[in-house]
């Protein structure tokens, strides 16, 4: 059985949408934590604006890990 041989819409449950807001958060935290390290941080300023910003990028997946638990 198939979605489309169903008439049924995709990305319509929670299911579905918490699958896509996991998939969004993971490559922004792989953007972020790649711009603040590769090339000494310089798509964030450099050096320690680079750094404030891959504290952030640290601190973001503990909610979730705690909240799952």
């Amino acid at each position: 059985m198939n979605k489309i041989e169903l008439g049924k819409s995709h990305f319509r449950s929670w299911h579905s949408v918490l699958g896509i807001i996991a998939t969004g958060w993971i490559v922004i935290q792989i953007l972020i934590g790649g711009g603040s390290i590769w090339f000494g941080g310089k798509a964030f300023g450099g050096g320690m604006k680079a750094k404030s910003v891959w504290k952030y990028h640290r601190v973001y997946p503990f909610p979730i890990i705690i909240n799952h638990s």
